[in-house]
């Protein structure tokens, strides 16, 4: 994470995890630890930002372990930069084809009808 977002081990300690993300995904990071703390786990797409300010959509998975006799929260992030582009391609190519279809449907396929 810390050659991710740009930051050195120690600065990343001295930061509390709600620090690395934008202010939109605050919230639900908050409610992500409370549904840990409450069922054993919980998952959130969210976004981190880095030192350079760029948005990094990530994947966390949290799980409640028990550290020293105390419930703790053990939380991983995974970079889906390359997962939601392709989903976007993906959505991309499903409406080219549900047009092409349409314009095909209605004799609008491109050829024209000479006789």
């Amino acid at each position: 994470m810390c050659a991710r977002l740009g930051y050195t081990d120690d600065e990343i300690k001295a930061k509390r995890p709600e620090e690395l993300y934008d202010v939109g995904s605050r919230e639900a990071l908050k409610a992500m630890f409370k549904r840990a703390f409450e069922t054993g786990s919980a998952d959130l797409e969210a976004t981190q930002i880095n030192r350079s300010g760029d948005k990094i959509p990530v994947e966390i998975r949290s799980q409640l372990i028990v550290v020293d006799n105390e419930d703790t929260i053990l939380y991983t992030c995974r970079d889906i930069t390359e997962c939601k582009k392709q989903e976007e391609e993906n959505i991309n190519v499903q409406e080219r084809l549900h047009r092409a279809s349409t314009m095909e449907a209605i004799g609008l396929n491109g050829r024209r009808n000479c006789s």
